[in-house]
C-alpha cells in the first residue's frame, strides 16, 4: 500500500488533508498551549472517529485492545486534528482520547514513506541497536527522530537556498536522527502506510497506543 503524497495518506485515514504552508501562516503568531488547544478540539468533536474505512478500523482495533486489557473504554475518541492549531503548532494529525484516563491521551503524526524504505530503515537501525531486543517502541522513537532530523536538515539547507529532493534524501548516507532536537514523547506515535496496510498491522499499531494507556492506568491505580 502506497500513497503519492502525504495529503493523500491523510485523506485516506482522516478524510481531511493539511493546507500546508497556509496552515503554518495562519497560526504563526498564535500562542500555543497543548492542553487548552486539545481541550478545545475535544469539546467541539461530534464524532467518535474519522468517517473513513481506515479511521474506523484503527478506532475499532484500539477499542478491542482496551477491552482485552480491562481498561474502561467508554467514550473513546479517535479525532482528526488536521488543519487545526494542534496540526500547525504541535505536529499532531490525530489523537486518541479516553475519558477514564483524562487528561492523558495519545497523539498521532502521519508520515508518508514507502513501505520498502521503512523496512530498510528498520533493518539498519536494528543492526546497530545495542540492546537485546529492538521493539516496535524503539522503532517508533527512531522513526520520530528520523522524521524530525530530516526536517531540521532541510531547514539548514534552506538557509543557503538549497532544496533536498526526495531522491537525494534516500540516496544520502546520513543518519538523520542526529539532527533531531528532541526525543519522542511516550504518548506520541508515527503512523506510516505500513501501519495501515493490513488487519495485523493496524492491530499492532493499536497495541502501541493501548500500551501507553495501560501504563497510565497502572500509574493511576498505584
Amino acid at each position: 500500500m502506497s500513497y503519492a503524497t502525504g495529503s493523500e495518506l491523510e485523506k485516506a485515514i482522516f478524510d481531511e488533508e493539511s493546507s500546508g504552508l497556509a496552515l503554518v501562516r495562519e497560526f504563526w503568531d498564535v500562542p500555543a498551549s497543548f492542553g487548552p488547544d486539545i481541550t478545545t478540539l475535544l469539546e467541539k468533536s461530534k464524532t467518535v472517529c474519522p468517517d473513513t474505512r481506515l479511521g474506523w478500523s484503527l478506532y475499532r482495533h484500539v477499542l478491542r485492545e482496551l477491552r482485552r486489557e480491562y481498561i474502561d473504554s467508554r467514550g473513546l475518541i479517535f479525532l482528526s486534528t488536521i488543519n487545526t492549531k494542534a496540526d500547525a503548532r504541535h505536529q499532531t494529525d490525530g489523537l486518541f482520547y479516553l475519558p477514564s484516563l483524562h487528561p492523558y491521551l495519545v497523539t498521532v503524526d502521519v508520515f508518508n514513506k514507502k513501505e520498502s524504505e521503512i523496512k530498510k530503515l528498520r533493518a539498519k537501525w536494528e543492526d546497530s541497536f545495542e540492546g537485546n531486543l529492538y521493539s516496535n517502541t524503539n522503532f517508533q522513537s527512531d522513526l520520530y527522530r528520523f522524521k524530525k532530523g530530516v526536517s531540521e536538515f532541510k531547514k539548514e539547507l534552506k538557509k543557503i537556498k538549497r532544496i533536498l529532493s526526495r531522491e537525494e534524501e534516500e540516496s544520502l548516507q546520513i543518519d538523520f536522527r542526529q539532527y533531531a532536537k528532541s526525543f519522542r514523547p511516550e504518548n506520541h506515535f508515527i503512523l506510516t502506510p505500513q501501519d495501515i496496510r493490513s488487519y495485523g498491522s493496524r492491530r499492532s499499531f493499536a497495541k502501541l497506543v493501548v500500551g501507553y494507556f495501560l501504563k497510565v492506568a497502572g500509574q493511576k491505580k498505584a
